[in-house]
């Protein structure tokens, strides 16, 4: 079973999130990261592999936090992690919406 549960804050610089296509050189552009957004919440909560791959447009500085990391947090400070839960849940929510629109759109 895949375990890789990692979660990435960007610190600085600018990313694209994109689906790699088959037989092709390009993947299909699916959305930005910005400064201070964050990527790979699916699989930080899941422990599945990622379903899109993240490549820097700019120069900049990711973090990670891994679930065992955020699991010690959790312990030492239950305020700020269960913070960080609610606003990983607004992200999720968001990006599902636009998710929703962009299917609505095709």
């Amino acid at each position: 079973m895949y375990k890789r549960q990692v979660l990435y804050i960007v610190k600085s610089g600018f990313l694209e999130v994109f689906i790699p296509q088959k037989n092709k050189t390009t993947g299909k552009k699916i959305n930005n990261v910005n400064e201070g957004s964050v990527f790979g919440e699916l699989s930080f909560f899941d422990g599945r592999p990622r379903s899109a791959s993240v490549r820097a447009i700019t120069d900049g500085e990711i973090m990670s936090l891994s679930i065992s990391a955020f699991e010690i947090l959790s312990a030492r400070d239950p305020e700020l992690s269960r913070k960080m839960l609610l606003d990983l849940a607004r992200i999720l929510s968001i990006r599902i919406r636009q998710l929703t629109f962009k299917l609505i759109e095709l």
